[in-house]
């Protein structure tokens, strides 16, 4: 080949359904239009890539395994809905619905490794103790409606989404979401300013509703429409839903009660909300199970008894301060909004379908939901 810029010659590769054409260089493969294309990244719930993993189409047995960067591409001449499996030593086992109808559909598809569960962590998010349960829905698919009146704009919509879509595929579909009408379970609404009455908020979440058992009925969401664009903010507040009634003490960590940079949960909740997930509503610290992963008896033993587990700190409110502007105050000298919201609900004169505010009596305290 004569000097110069090298020419990136085309090479039809035929093995078994898999066809793939590239530059040497590393620039973008050419693909095969007669064929449907599924590429995209295997990573950790923060984006780190997961060499090694193995990608199936489960309707045809094809495969491909990931590079160093974590990406696969499979070429099939099946259509319809599909199912992608993706399985790397140490990681729990994902699969998750696509649609191939020809062309090229991207998939990044996020794993969870129960390496990373934190026990301290789990118990802080959650509010569970060896005697108070955990919460969460117990259908398969929860609907959420999006109140497009008064602040709404359209670009709110995909932030969004993805949030549902990211928590969705860390409990590995454990729970999914659909949009819905105005009865669906989750209320997502827009304001100028002030979130659930809170100044300085950015935004705001909780559960409204549940069952004795746990399993959660009804929740909300309201956000700020100057900050509504901001993914981070979404999939914190979506957290909320499910039910994180806690926040992280992790300053880097989605569910960080202030705002920061994060655009998804950090390997550390995935772990939790996996755990979540795999247990039904109502299990106590010392009944909860951990998920298995594909691997050696020492990456799956069990996460620490829960004796072990430290007591979480205080509870910071829901509001979601929108920017910090300031040294965040110790965790410890704010409310414990879990202990608060559970309180609330124990009383059934409370359990009311949008309810900010909850009268304990004629006479007595307002308590004030975040």
């Amino acid at each position: 080949m004569s000097a110069g810029p090298r020419r990136c010659s085309r090479l039809l590769i035929v093995l078994s359904a898999l066809l793939i054409s590239g530059c040497a260089g590393g620039g973008a493969g050419v693909f095969d239009g007669a064929l449907a294309w599924i590429t995209g990244l295997v990573t950790r719930s923060r984006g780190e890539a997961i060499a090694g993993a193995t990608v199936t189409l489960v309707e045809t047995g094809q495969q491909s395994t990931t590079d160093a960067a974590g990406r696969y591409v499979i070429g099939t001449d099946h259509r319809g809905r599909g199912t992608l499996r993706a399985e790397a030593p140490e990681f729990l086992t994902l699969e998750w619905p696509v649609t191939l109808a020809g062309g090229v559909t991207t998939h990044n598809l996020r794993l969870v490794s129960m390496a990373d569960f934190d026990a301290a962590l789990f118990r802080e998010l959650t509010g569970a103790t060896d005697t108070r349960g955990t919460w969460r829905w117990d259908a398969s698919t929860v609907t959420y409606y999006i109140n497009r009146t008064g602040a709404y704009r359209p670009a709110f919509d995909a932030p969004l989404r993805e949030a549902f879509t990211q928590w969705s595929m860390l409990t590995r579909r454990a729970v999914t979401f659909a949009e819905g009408g105005p009865d669906s379970a989750i209320q997502i609404s827009f304001v100028a300013s002030e979130p659930c009455g809170v100044a300085g908020a950015a935004g705001c979440a909780g559960v409204t509703r549940v069952t004795s058992q746990g399993a959660i009925r009804g929740a909300l969401i309201e956000l700020h429409a100057g900050y509504a664009t901001d993914l981070g903010l979404a999939i914190h507040e979506v957290g909320h839903t499910l039910s994180f009634t806690g926040h992280s003490p992790n300053a880097s960590d989605v569910m960080y009660y202030r705002m920061n940079a994060a655009t998804a949960p950090g390997n550390q909740e995935a772990a939790a909300v996996t755990v979540l997930y795999d247990n039904p509503p109502g299990t106590t610290l010392t009944n909860v199970r951990y998920p298995a992963a594909q691997t050696s008896a020492a990456a799956t033993a069990a996460p620490a008894a829960s004796a072990s587990i430290v007591a979480p700190a205080a509870r910071p409110p829901h509001a979601f301060p929108a920017m910090p502007a300031q040294a965040p105050p110790a965790l410890s000298a704010l409310p414990d909004i879990g202990a608060m919201l559970r309180g609330w609900l124990g009383r059934p004169g409370c359990l009311l379908p949008l309810p900010f505010f909850c009268n304990s009596g004629s006479s007595g305290p307002t308590l004030r939901i975040w």
